[in-house]
């Protein structure tokens, strides 16, 4: 076996048309990470960690609710049993793109492009999932098989040949060992031959997104986790599939090439769209849409005061304020601006640590739709 730190990374040709997308991708990247206060970005990216979790369950044709998901994390399940099962696995799913992102900030010189890492990943989420989840039926025998967290398959003698060519592999796409725009194109190429290996038993596809929401921190072009991969994939489940199917020729040449090419439009278009619905003016102005028809047509909720819109438009743009604050950027007296905030807090629309503690922007499930239109699939929220 060749020394894995002689492979070079299999990477398209570097056409006018990849290289391009390469560093749009970059540009509006970074564009959209500097949009908002780094405090709202830090809540924005909570919310997008539910938007991925939902798009990466409808890739696997498991769909639930976004706001279950979000009762889940509060520790509130349902008692129907598939919306139990889903939850659970969602919680899961969330967690360990927690751990994920904490993992890539303490640890700056961690290799993604391992064995390790990939065993890592797949642990970490079949550990905390359902037990449902954690099975699997052999095709031959018929027989269920329990999936043990972070052991890769050695079924088959393919599947050990698959392992030590990509152990080989992995290292080669390490993305500290590329340069400027060769490791934006090594995030598509990377994702492309992972995905062919199938490492696994079960939870392949997870694992895989996973990697490459890593690999795109790696590659500095994640906006500080404000848009979702796995939203783009969703969208384009059909084309994107079409790239795995059995097919003739070079894997390694115009397939390679036009994987790439459409992997990169698809994280681009997806930075563009994120781009769109957080700009400053319209999201600004959305809020205060939604606050005026919640003076009016409460939908069974408490009345909203209009001066609410002052309170969550300050917060958005600075990111936090003091609970004194409030009455002079509302101007109410101080009972009647306390009972505001008191009732923003209740609904989510604002979060704190501790009654004494900052006010931030939160962004409940019931106002997605108003605020982020078309985040989730159209009549969703």
């Amino acid at each position: 076996m060749a020394d894995a730190g002689t492979i070079k990374p299999i990477l398209p040709d570097k056409t006018d048309e990849i290289a391009g997308t390469a560093m749009a991708l970059h540009r509006e990247a970074a564009m959209l990470s500097g949009l908002w206060h780094p405090a709202t970005r830090m809540q924005l990216k909570g919310l997008v960690r539910y938007v991925n979790c939902y798009y990466s369950n409808l890739i696997e044709d498991q769909h639930i609710h976004p706001e279950y998901v979000a009762k889940a994390f509060q520790g509130i399940y349902e008692n129907d049993p598939y919306k139990r099962k889903m939850q659970l696995l969602s919680r899961g799913c969330l967690k360990i793109q927690q751990f994920l992102e904490k993992r890539l900030e303490d640890e700056p010189d961690k290799n993604i492009s391992s064995e390790d890492f990939l065993r890592w990943i797949h642990a970490g989420l079949f550990q905390r999932v359902p037990r449902e989840f954690r099975e699997t039926v052999d095709a031959e025998s018929g027989e269920l098989i329990s999936v043990i967290p972070g052991e890769m398959r050695s079924d088959n003698e393919a599947a050990t040949e698959n392992r030590l060519w990509m152990q080989q592999f992995l290292h080669s796409y390490d993305p500290s060992g590329l340069r400027d725009i060769d490791r934006i194109i090594g995030l598509a190429a990377s994702h492309y031959h992972l995905a062919g290996l199938q490492p696994f038993q079960v939870g392949n596809g997870r694992v895989l997104r996973y990697f490459s929401d890593a690999y795109a921190m790696r590659a500095e072009i994640s906006a500080d986790g404000l848009w979702s991969l796995s939203r783009g994939i969703a969208r384009n489940r059909d084309e994107y599939r079409r790239f795995f199917k059995p097919a003739e020729g070079d894997r390694n040449g115009k397939q390679l090439h036009d994987f790439c090419l459409f992997f990169l439009e698809l994280c681009l278009g997806q930075v563009r769209f994120m781009k769109d619905i957080l700009d400053a003016d319209q999201l600004l102005r959305r809020v205060h849409k939604y606050v005026s028809v919640r003076a009016v047509e409460t939908s069974g909720r408490p009345e909203l005061r209009s001066e609410a819109r002052y309170l969550l438009e300050t917060v958005l743009l600075r990111g936090s304020i003091a609970r004194g604050e409030a009455p002079r950027i509302t101007g109410l007296g101080e009972r009647t601006a306390r009972t505001l905030v008191s009732s923003l807090l209740e609904e989510g629309l604002l979060e704190s640590e501790n009654h004494k503690a900052p006010l931030r922007a939160g962004f409940p499930t019931h106002v997605v739709g108003w605020w982020f239109p078309h985040l989730y699939p159209e009549g969703m929220i």
